[in-house]
């Protein structure tokens, strides 16, 4: 039996006409096609337009007082990190404007970059990376002098430098923090810790201190 071969439609070949059906099949698949689209757009687009849901803290339900007790237990027990959220919420809450709660938080953020916890036996800092203690001590440099802007007297400006200078000697700034006790004992003579702390790092920078 001879077996007959399929043409290959060339150039001039008639190709058989696309049935009315399938025209339609077609267009209707297209169709559905589309609409998908459209709707995966509407989905994605509605997504990005709910904002994220945020994470409640214990300390957003508190009054500013309630929040900065409970951060003035926390900055006592030597759990600095953790009082930080609720000395922000007292600021936030009605004490931005005054003294107590700016340099409260701003002692906080300074501490927190020093904090160590113990992890499996070994003493780790409280604040992972480097970045995030450099953050916190740059945040609490700039509670200071949002501390020193609302102080109400001048004891009040004068523990701030005091304490600024404390930080400055913690993070071996000797000469830097002895500039700093200066000006906090400028600021209200007749406070002693100031005075004994120029003696300290007049003291100190004697015996090995080398001036800038």
């Amino acid at each position: 039996m001879t077996r007959s071969r399929r043409r290959l439609a060339g150039p001039n070949s008639t190709l058989p006409r696309s049935s009315p059906r399938s025209s339609r099949n077609r267009l209707t698949i297209v169709l559905m096609l589309v609409a998908i689209a459209v709707i995966v757009a509407w989905i994605e687009i509605s997504r990005r337009s709910v904002p994220p849901r945020l994470t409640l803290h214990a300390s957003d339900s508190l009054d500013a007082q309630s929040a900065f007790a409970q951060g003035g237990r926390l900055g006592t027990a030597g759990r600095h990190v953790e009082s930080i959220p609720y000395f922000r919420r007292a600021t936030t809450a009605g004490m931005g404007e005054q003294w107590e709660g700016r340099i409260n938080l701003a002692a906080a953020l300074i501490n927190a970059a020093l904090e160590v916890d113990s992890r499996l036996g070994k003493a780790d800092p409280a604040l992972r990376s480097s970045y995030e203690r450099v953050q916190s001590v740059v945040d609490g440099m700039g509670e200071a002098r949002q501390a020193m802007r609302v102080a109400r007297d001048s004891r009040a400006r004068a523990y701030t430098a005091y304490q600024d200078a404390q930080n400055l000697q913690a993070w071996g700034f000797a000469w830097d923090a002895l500039a700093v006790a200066q000006v906090a004992q400028s600021l209200d003579l007749t406070w002693e810790p100031p005075r004994r702390l120029i003696l300290e790092l007049q003291r100190d920078l004697a015996r090995g201190g080398v001036a800038p």
